[in-house]
């Protein structure tokens, strides 16, 4: 899905698999103070070749 929606906006990537889980984020925006809190999972280390 994610390599679909980067085709339509004609943005150039390079997919790779990855053995482990990706790293999730989250995003929650709170409308009466309008304050943003960000949450960055732990993910797996990627190494060159």
């Amino acid at each position: 899905m994610l390599r679909e929606l980067l085709d339509q906006e004609g943005l150039t990537h390079q997919p790779f698999p990855i053995a482990k889980t990706i790293r999730e984020n989250l995003v929650i925006w709170e409308e009466a103070t309008s304050q943003q809190y960000r949450f960055g999972m732990p993910g797996p280390r990627i190494h060159k070749k």
